[in-house]
């Protein structure tokens, strides 16, 4: 399986929508993505309702969404850093999840 991971200078230009469309276009290739800075709440409630239009029994069987958030050290206190991994579906599992360490693998 290929593994893209994209910076978040390559996202923090595009609007909610463009960056579902990208994230639609590239796991139907059967990408894993792991984006470095990860979806807001809202992103993520937006990219699985476009998922369900786009699901096909046959082709697309949707997507997996893990999120990893672990505290960094910065001079604002309590900022957090996010790591969100969007795969298809079925194609990756969580081994262990913590606040500092995140195992996955790929099926």
């Amino acid at each position: 399986m290929e593994i893209d991971f994209i910076s978040r200078n390559a996202t923090k230009h595009l609007k909610t929508r463009d960056k579902i469309q990208m994230i639609l276009k590239m796991i139907k290739r059967g990408v894993m993505i792991i984006l470095e800075e990860g979806l807001s709440p809202e992103e993520q409630i937006e990219l699985l309702k476009e998922t369900m239009k786009e699901i096909d029994p046959l082709r697309f069987v949707g997507i997996d969404i893990i999120s990893f958030n672990g505290s960094i050290m910065q001079k604002n206190i309590g900022k957090f850093a996010s790591l969100t991994i969007i795969a298809p579906g079925g194609k990756v599992e969580v081994i262990k999840k913590s606040p500092n360490q995140l195992s996955i693998q790929l099926l």
